[in-house]
């Protein structure tokens, strides 16, 4: 038996798990927006989201959101499931998901910039990405 097998450190399982729960769901919520997003719109439309809808900067947002092209969310999830892809090459030991989840969070920064430009700059996210890569990045010696 090999001992030179490296063991996935326990900060490197923690966030490997909130990236499998945070863009797993985001992946689900963004696929799920584009498939029935005609429905949804129609939904809007009506008044049905009038209960969740806790002010004006709320009602401003889902206004922005339902205007814009299905395909972002399209766009949004093929990126999510990158970003999950490269979460399960890491949990692997693997450098290359490493590449996949920094290119795919970049990108969604960027894209959201693209297709919604009248949202604020995305502060607090750009914050929680570089977090996570930095984190992941401390562990690319670890890594094959």
């Amino acid at each position: 038996m090999d001992q030179n097998i490296p063991v996935r450190p326990t900060l490197l399982t923690v966030i490997c798990i909130l990236t499998f729960i945070g863009s797993g769901m985001s992946l689900f919520v963004n696929l799920t927006m584009f498939g029935f997003f005609d429905s949804f719109s129609t939904l809007y439309q009506e008044g049905a989201f009038s209960a969740f809808i806790l002010g004006k900067e709320q009602e401003e947002v889902l206004d922005l959101l339902f205007t814009t092209k299905p395909v972002y969310f399209l766009y949004q999830g093929l990126l999510y499931g990158l970003s999950v892809t490269g979460a399960i090459f890491m949990w692997n030991l693997r450098k290359m998901g490493f590449h996949f989840y920094t290119i795919a969070q970049i990108t969604l920064l960027i894209s959201q910039q693209l297709f919604l430009p009248a949202l604020p700059f995305p502060a607090f996210e750009l914050l929680i990405t570089a977090l996570f890569v930095f984190f992941y990045a401390r562990h690319l010696s670890i890594m094959h």
